[in-house]
């Protein structure tokens, strides 16, 4: 399918939900489903009524969504119990609850507090750092200090 008749259709889906608590972003083949409710057992009612939806607007047109590759979140700084709520399937498929999920290359937790995201990309910029050959940056065995200020390095972009 050509990326452009793949945004037109895919257009159509987020057009479904540009209007009240259920929102959709997407970008490429990747989407999200963004849903607002105070009260998390309506809010997770909303979310199988949202995968329903989107799956049965991808079924009418022969695209399927990729279960496997779901991932579900509750973003909240409430205390609850995820055995206390129900659990949403796409089609025939259970979704499971993760504290995690990354959108865009972009670890999101349950808290939204980035720190995994954070976390990652230290760890990923320290690596490749220590991997480039011709790094300017003298790196001894002792790499704490440098990997502390990589850290430092990626909250101060997240920050601001």
């Amino acid at each position: 399918m050509s990326p452009l008749v793949w945004n037109m259709a895919f257009d159509a889906l987020l057009d479904k939900f540009n209007r009240g608590p259920i929102k959709a972003k997407g970008f490429a083949n990747d989407a999200a489903l963004v849903i607002k409710d105070l009260d998390i057992p309506s809010l997770i009612d909303k979310g199988q009524e949202a995968i329903n939806i989107a799956t049965s607007f991808g079924r009418e047109r022969g695209l399927e969504f990729g279960a496997e590759e779901t991932v579900v979140v509750v973003f909240t700084r409430r205390k609850f119990s995820l055995t206390q709520v129900d659990k949403l399937w796409m089609g025939n498929f259970p979704l499971d609850f993760s504290g995690e999920a990354k959108y865009l290359g972009v670890t999101l937790d349950s808290r939204l507090t980035f720190g995994p995201h954070i976390d990652y990309s230290s760890e990923y910029f320290s690596i490749t750092l220590q991997n480039k050959e011709h790094s300017r940056i003298p790196l001894g065995p002792h790499t704490h200090g440098y990997k502390r200020s990589v850290h430092q390095f990626c909250t101060a972009k997240a920050h601001t």
